[in-house]
């Protein structure tokens, strides 16, 4: 006799799937509102007083000394993971509460970051691929090193936001990281 287990379970799945999307769409208001996806790159580039693999360890792991936009500012953690799969995470209080900035996609030590999320936009339909690549200075010394930013951002965007998110960048590296560098 042929076991029933197979047709039970895809039973009890697609009438699991139908109840999902029932709850789904219960109580929702108006029709969706659409909006037509953009996008746009940009590059910031800064030199600072490090070798490659010293400016790269200084801009991962804890970043709460430079990195000053936060959901809460007294957050027991703030760091840019360095490893793959990895991600740069704000862990608001000891019990766990936090938001994940991005996910590390790429990480060779003293050389390149990539990653990948929303950045501190949230909830407003927009990603931003954060490629950073460490390299040693046009001068060739082994002191300075190039750090370069560039940024793919895409989604839901406008002109204020495309100024917003490279203002930003700009603040983070020119303003706050090449300081932090210099001043340890």
């Amino acid at each position: 006799m042929p076991s029933l287990l197979p047709t039970v379970l895809l039973t009890l799945s697609t009438l699991g799937l139908g109840l999902a999307a029932g709850r789904a769409t219960a109580g929702v208001d108006g029709a969706p509102e659409p909006f037509t996806p953009g996008g746009y790159t940009f590059e910031i580039e800064i030199e600072v007083p490090a070798p490659p693999a010293e400016a790269w360890d200084l801009f991962t792991g804890d970043v709460r000394a430079w990195w000053d936009h936060r959901f809460r500012p007294d957050c027991v953690r703030l760091e840019i993971g360095r490893q793959p799969g990895t991600s740069f995470v704000e862990v608001f209080d000891e019990e766990g509460n936090g938001a994940e900035h991005a996910r590390v996609t790429h990480a060779v030590r003293g050389e390149l970051l990539r990653m990948v999320g929303p950045l501190g936009l949230v909830g407003h339909g927009v990603e931003i691929d954060a490629h950073l690549t460490f390299r040693p200075a046009e001068e060739d010394t082994t002191d300075r090193t190039t750090v370069a930013l560039r940024a793919f951002v895409h989604g839901r965007v406008t002109e204020a936001t495309a100024a917003a998110v490279q203002g930003v960048w700009k603040h983070f590296l020119v303003d706050r990281y090449a300081p932090f560098v210099r001043g340890r």
